[in-house]
């Protein structure tokens, strides 16, 4: 009966006439299944992971790099506040010189006597210790007098203010001169001057020698922040003050880059080497009343090394996120692998007639859902 069984279950699996193949063979023609499950969850969960803090990385940077920027603009527009006040902070100044020349301008037109006007000049001094004297020229450029020596005696004037001179004349507006060096103050000086008529319609310039520690004291009244530089820089492209190393800067040629950011424009911002060789980052605004330029400027590290510490900081925090997260990964996929390896041997051994099953795994089904259904779907 048994054998009969066995003849009809034969000839019903040579029906179609090929030869049907043993269930060892059929075992030996297929691969374990679990010979590649570990690999293939590990290598899947680490490239999700690791994608997806990637992208949040590189967002991370790119809101901190904005960020950043964002402030340094801000930074910038502060700079370019301060250095407007302290420009009219110098064009105030210099219309205190012009309005106590005015006030000596005023008496010439009752009374234009040299020497009378030179006693009134040497009083209007004591209000003003920064001056270092007035001197009155006429139309032709000869000196009249300076408070710098006695009425009467020779003095020996420069040249070189003739151009605010005829400007002042031909205009009838008060000049202000460039950073010079005075052969009668002996010192660094810039001439304001104002144009004056006598009752008799004769034209004269009266002018104030102002010192360029005027201009110093300016700037340290402002309270620069301590590493920064601020200064002012006349019409040529002199430097006439400075917070940093004045002995040594004052009368000499700002950089080029900053005589070219100023010739460009009245205002704005520039980046470049100070005199000392540090790199700077700065702000410019022209002074309406004497055509000079106030410079304000910071180091580039008090904007670069902040950016600079942030963007390493988060990278290593981002790295290190980064780290810990693939380490997740290879423990989970280590439980997982285990478990679909211990399923796979079930699987393999069910293959082989009469084998011995493994022990079942210990499995969460679940969590091996989750991750099929991430996986495949």
């Amino acid at each position: 009966m048994i054998k009969g069984s066995s003849e009809v279950a034969g000839a019903s699996l040579n029906q179609d006439g090929a030869v049907p193949m043993s269930a060892s063979a059929s075992t030996k023609a297929q691969p374990p299944l679990g010979s590649a499950p570990r690999q293939n969850i590990r290598g899947h969960l680490l490239r999700v992971v690791v994608a997806a803090l990637a992208s949040m990385a590189l967002i991370t940077l790119g809101l901190l790099a904005w960020n950043m920027t964002s402030q340094r603009r801000l930074a910038e527009a502060e700079m370019g506040r301060t250095v407007q006040a302290i420009a009219a902070a110098l064009d105030q100044q210099l219309l205190v010189t012009t309005a106590a020349l005015q006030s000596l301008v005023s008496t010439m037109k009752e009374n234009a006597d040299p020497e009378r006007l030179h006693r009134i000049a040497q009083d209007v001094m004591t209000h003003h210790p920064y001056w270092s004297h007035v001197i009155l020229r006429d139309d032709t450029g000869k000196i009249l007098f300076t408070t710098a020596i006695s009425y009467g005696a020779p003095a020996a004037g420069t040249d070189a203010v003739i151009p605010w001179i005829n400007t002042a004349l031909l205009t009838g507006q008060p000049q202000v001169s460039n950073l010079l060096y005075g052969p009668i103050a002996r010192a660094p000086v810039a001439v304001v001057f104002v144009p004056a008529r006598g009752p008799d319609g004769r034209q004269y310039v009266l002018g104030a020698a102002v010192t360029a520690t005027k201009w110093e004291a300016l700037l340290h009244e402002q309270r620069i922040p301590s590493g920064w530089v601020a200064g002012i820089i006349d019409r040529d492209g002199v430097v006439v003050a400075r917070t940093r190393a004045a002995e040594s800067s004052v009368g000499k040629l700002a950089p080029d880059w900053v005589r070219e950011a100023i010739r460009t424009a009245p205002e704005g911002h520039a980046s470049g080497p100070a005199l000392e060789g540090e790199p700077l980052s700065l702000a410019f605004a022209r002074s309406h009343v004497s055509g000079w330029t106030v410079a304000f400027a910071a180091p580039a590290k008090v904007f670069e090394a902040p950016m600079r510490r942030s963007l390493m900081v988060a990278a290593t925090v981002c790295v290190l996120a980064l780290g810990f997260a693939s380490l997740l990964v290879l423990v989970s996929a280590r439980r997982l692998s285990q478990a679909v390896m211990g399923l796979a041997r079930v699987v393999d051994a069910m293959r082989e007639p009469g084998a011995k099953l493994p022990p079942s795994p210990s499995i969460d089904l679940a969590e091996l859902a989750s991750v099929y259904e991430c996986r495949f779907r």
